[in-house]
């Protein structure tokens, strides 16, 4: 399965819209990016026979830092979180825990993963960027949830008041958005899938070589929203399937003129289900919108490598 430019036409061949504040400008050219996705990080639990200290657990394990769940005498227990970040592949981590030393209780349990969709501007401009960016989020079919709100990086000010697509273009220009919640907030609970977008230009606060520079969606995936539970199943998952978490809308070529000036209100890839007026039955998508089978088959392509690459050595693992 594969798709490819012809399947859609370029941003200067869509008919013209209305602009302006309350008009949504014309879709961006996908021609100028290239398009990846990764493994940001996972994690594991794992549960030791002995009671053991978590930085002796990281240390064998040769990650930064490990987090200890069952906190007892000394520092010590036997149940801790462990993080991998940027790993290279499933067997990887396979064998790091499996060459630890580290000895354990029972078969290491995923607990979160999390996967980024990036795009790599090619001849595209800071600007372009960033509309493509506000593309993604105005029309990402998955990206709802309750709580969504802009903040800047490192600073706890943060603001969900924004009430139009040019608030939340303006927004990305600085902000990183988030959609639902990534840890457990006092008595809410964390959010099974959650989402952040944002202009990725600094890595551990360090600034990145412009040509690493790039528009970025993470999903961060825990509880129900997991593909799997232990490192064995992930490994024989395909990662494409997570494309159903990747899903674009686009509007649709003619638009009944009641509507124009409601598109750039709210998002309209995540529309809410809202029940039709005849013959019942509810709408899953904003009846303006249609498939956009284009930037679907840039998340397909982009997971479909990912998982080649994730795959790599899982039958050589010792």
């Amino acid at each position: 399965m594969s798709y490819d430019e012809t399947t859609h036409p370029p941003a200067s061949h869509i008919s013209p819209r209305k602009e302006g504040f309350n008009f949504l400008p014309p879709p961006p050219d996908f021609t100028l990016f290239r398009y990846e996705a990764a493994v940001d990080w996972l994690e594991v639990e794992i549960e030791t026979e002995t009671p053991t200290q978590p930085w002796t657990v990281a240390d064998k394990l040769g990650i930064p830092h490990s987090k200890l769940v069952d906190d007892g005498p000394g520092h010590a227990g036997t149940i801790f979180k462990a993080k991998f970040q940027d790993p290279l592949s499933w067997a990887f981590v396979q064998k790091s825990i499996e060459n630890s030393g580290l000895k354990l209780s029972k078969t290491p349990r995923l607990t979160q993963l999390e996967i980024s969709f990036d795009a790599y501007p090619k001849d595209a401009t800071r600007r372009q960027t960033n509309e493509l960016l506000a593309h993604f989020l105005w029309f990402g079919a998955e990206l709802r949830g309750e709580n969504i709100r802009a903040f800047v990086e490192g600073r706890p000010e943060g603001t969900n008041d924004i009430s139009s697509y040019n608030g939340w273009l303006r927004a990305l220009e600085t902000k990183t958005i988030y959609i639902g919640s990534q840890k457990r907030v006092h008595s809410r609970p964390q959010d099974p899938l959650s989402w952040r977008l944002y202009y990725k230009h600094t890595d551990a606060g360090l600034e990145i070589p412009p040509e690493q520079h790039r528009a970025r969606i993470e999903m961060t995936l825990c509880g129900s929203a997991l593909p799997a539970g232990t490192l064995d199943e992930l490994a024989v998952f395909d990662l494409q399937k997570l494309t159903k978490y990747l899903k674009f809308r686009k509007l649709k070529p003619e638009i009944p003129a009641v509507l124009e000036s409601t598109l750039a209100k709210f998002p309209l890839g995540s529309f809410q289900v809202r029940k039709r007026r005849q013959g019942g039955g509810e709408r899953r998508f904003h009846l303006a919108t249609a498939a956009d089978p284009v930037l679907n088959g840039k998340a397909y392509d982009a997971l479909r490598n990912l998982n080649r690459r994730m795959k790599r050595q899982v039958k050589g693992k010792s």
